[in-house]
């Protein structure tokens, strides 16, 4: 991989601003002279940066919408990527699995794969669930 020692990956990250909305590396060299004098100088902190800036807009975790359902007419796997995370089962009592089949596209990924997602009330979704049971 990029072998940098961890020292210079620590320094690297105590340059670089938390928690500061729609922030991007690229505002970091900007604002920090500190940080782009390293990046323009050193050919590991330019490696580093370069690899963390195409990867820094990717979805960082899953979420859950709490009232979203996709989908399809064959099984979801047949056009998206699921995974299996946990679920707190109080939060959605008549599901009963600790673990539920989530996905990281947002909603306008799964329309264009072709998967049809609804927004609804916990009501509606204990039907939606009870008819996709019934089946």
């Amino acid at each position: 991989m990029l072998e940098i020692p961890i020292e210079i990956i620590e320094a690297i990250i105590k340059l670089i601003p938390k928690y500061r909305v729609n922030f991007t590396l690229s505002d970091a060299l900007v604002e920090n002279a500190v940080l782009h004098r390293w990046y323009e100088n050193d050919p590991q902190a330019r490696g580093l940066i370069d690899y963390a800036r195409k990867i820094e807009e990717l979805p960082q975790k899953t979420g859950i919408h709490a009232c979203a359902v996709a989908i399809a007419d064959k099984s979801l796997t047949e056009y998206i990527p699921l995974q299996k995370k946990f679920v707190d089962t109080s939060v959605r009592h008549w599901y009963n699995n600790d673990l539920e089949n989530v996905t990281q596209w947002c909603k306008d990924n799964l329309d264009n794969a072709g998967v049809l997602t609804a927004l609804a009330g916990d009501f509606v979704l204990q039907e939606v669930f009870a008819c996709v049971v019934s089946l």
